[in-house]
């Protein structure tokens, strides 16, 4: 429903050290990703500040978000998505499955890969959903790509083949 949103603001979270603190600090990294209407606002970061409540008997603690230069160190996130990541995998199982003493040699077909990818809800994914995946592992350069053969897994693309060896008579 983006659409219909005035804004929409991205809030990021880690605990790091910062210098002065012996213990690491909880940081945060408020982003405004879209404004439908005006100028944007800046990124604006935060660390959290712990306070004692006063009073009589109180052992009391509350806490608050201080405006900080500080710059949240945003972890990049590694890896491919899950559905990649499975139709990855499958890939190169398939092929091993087919041919362990030589996968290099194997290239397949979407359909060749049905019955081996669950979706995050446990189902098994149909050919036309699996080619969605590969076509996004050939952009990436994680599937190697034959239009008359198929699909081959990015660990065996610099394989030499195994052709069987000639006997001397």
């Amino acid at each position: 429903m983006g659409a219909s949103l005035d804004y929409e603001f991205k809030v990021e979270r880690d605990d790091q050290p910062v210098n002065g603190f012996v213990d690491e600090q909880m940081l945060v990294s408020f982003e405004q990703t879209l404004n439908k209407d005006g100028q944007g606002m800046a990124v604006k970061n935060f660390m959290f500040k712990e306070v004692q409540i006063i009073g009589e008997g109180l052992n009391l603690t509350s806490g608050f978000l201080e405006e900080t230069d500080i710059q949240l160190k945003v972890k990049k996130k590694t890896g491919l998505p899950p559905m990649q990541k499975r139709t990855s995998d499958a890939l190169k199982i398939v092929a091993m499955k087919k041919d362990s003493a030589s996968p290099q040699s194997v290239y397949l077909k979407p359909k060749d890969l049905e019955g081996y990818i669950e979706n995050l809800s446990g189902n098994y994914i149909k050919a036309g959903t699996i080619i969605k995946h590969l076509e996004a592992l050939k952009d990436k350069n994680k599937v190697v790509y034959d239009p008359d053969w198929g699909y081959q897994h990015e660990d065996f693309k610099d394989m030499p083949p195994n052709f069987p060896q000639k006997k001397d008579d």
